[in-house]
Parts: C-alpha cells; structure tokens; sequence
C-alpha cells in the first residue's frame, strides 16, 4: 500500500523529484490569525546540505527584522531540524502565518552544482527554478562538497535571498563552487556577489576566478552570510563573516 504521506511530482523543468513531509503539527496548518489571510506573502526557506534540501513554506506577515531574528535563532540547528525550530519561533513569538509546510527534497550532486551556478552566473531572476518566481519571499543556504574519484572535491556554497519590497522584489546572492583536485594539489573556484531588482539583469558586485574565496576544507558559516548579506559586497566581506 502506498503511504499518502508521501507524494512525488516533478519539480520545474527539472524532473525533481519532492519528498512531502507531514506537516510539524496538526495546528500548524492552521491560521494563527485568520483575518489577515488574504493580505499574507509567501515565504520559503531552504538549507541544503549532503545532497538533501530542507525546505519551510508558509504564508506569513513578517518584516525584515523579524526574518533576521528568526534566521538567528535557528543559526545553530541541524538543516534537518530547521523546519521544527521555524515553526517553533513562529509559535512562540505569535507571529501570523498560515499553512506552514516542510518538504526534503533529494539532489545529486550534478543537480545542486547546477543551481549554485544558475545563481551565480545566468543573467536574471527569469532563469531560476520555478518556485523561487512563485515565491514572495526567498531565503535559501547551500553547504555541499563530495569527494571526486582522484581523491580531491568538489562542491559549492550560497546564500540567496528574494524579498518582497514596494511593489517588486530584490535579490542579493554571496556564493561560490570550486573543485580541488589531488595529486597535484590545485583548487580553483568562482567566487560572486550580485544583486538585482525584478526581472532586470543581475550585477555582479564583486567576483573571483581562481584560488578559492571560501577553502575548500574548513568551517564556512553559510547562514551568517544570509543573515548579513545586506552587509556583503566584496569578496573580502564575505569571508570576513563567513570563515571561521
């Protein structure tokens, strides 16, 4: 018998397959202020890492500061566990939302290496993944290395963020993929800051080709750079906050 827990669809022009999970709980499907329904943004976070993406979606009326705070609390969980923690605060600090929804979809490697450089490279928000177009709010980080057969790596980091802002969206996005080969000890990487505003073309603030801005071994604080991404236009910047 098939569990109807779970149900599989293709995602975008992808061919993704999305995992649904039940939701946190019975009450989160349920409108912690029913009158303002109509007047919600959509809101989706991601974090991915080690081929798997934990998604969050829900209807919701939140701030800047409010999404800041939010990311903050939850800076330290696991990506699995972030979903809970999110639905936690919302609860916690009576928040408005309304049909929050937690999703683990499974990439290869091939597949996440591909987005990171939709994000990093293609020209404008026109190219990204359809739910990202259908999102008011967007906010995503991508932790993901594997290791390649001669014994290197190879893998990517991103931070991304969408926001509803008068009438339009803005976009802000801090990443890079890199591969380090072995025996002979080389890493090469491409590094960018961008931004853009609507269906515009995107600008590259800074980038980097070469050695890699963020090592390819390390501990890289992916979620500091989205919760700081305002503060980042150089390569500099960002691995001031991100490198640990």
């Amino acid at each position: 018998m098939t569990d109807k827990r779970f149900q599989h669809f293709p995602r975008g022009n992808n061919n993704i397959t999305t995992i649904l999970q039940p939701p946190v709980a019975a009450e989160a499907m349920q409108p912690s202020c029913p009158s303002s329904v109509t007047a919600m943004q959509k809101f989706m976070f991601e974090f991915g890492s080690d081929g798997n993406i934990h998604s969050v979606s829900f209807l919701g009326n939140l701030s800047h500061e409010d999404i800041r705070l939010m990311l903050e609390s939850v800076r330290q969980e696991l990506y699995a566990d972030c979903g809970s923690a999110i639905y936690s605060y919302l609860k916690q600090n009576n928040m408005p939302y309304f049909g929050l929804k937690t999703e683990m979809i499974p990439l290869n490697n091939q597949e996440i290496m591909e987005r990171a450089r939709r994000f990093l490279q293609l020209c404008s928000p026109e190219d990204f993944d359809v739910r990202i177009c259908r999102t008011d709010n967007y906010y995503a980080v991508m932790d993901q290395q594997v290791r390649t057969p001669d014994g290197g790596c190879e893998g990517c980091y991103y931070a991304v963020r969408k926001s509803a802002d008068n009438g339009g969206f803005q976009y802000r996005i801090v990443g890079q993929t890199y591969a380090c080969s072995r025996p002979d000890d080389t890493d090469h990487g491409y590094f960018a800051v961008r931004t853009g505003r609507d269906s515009q073309k995107f600008l590259n603030l800074d980038t980097k080709t070469g050695e890699p801005v963020f090592p390819s071994f390390g501990c890289i604080d992916i979620m500091g750079a989205l919760i700081n991404i305002d503060s980042i236009t150089t390569s500099g910047q960002a691995k001031k906050i991100a490198v640990k």
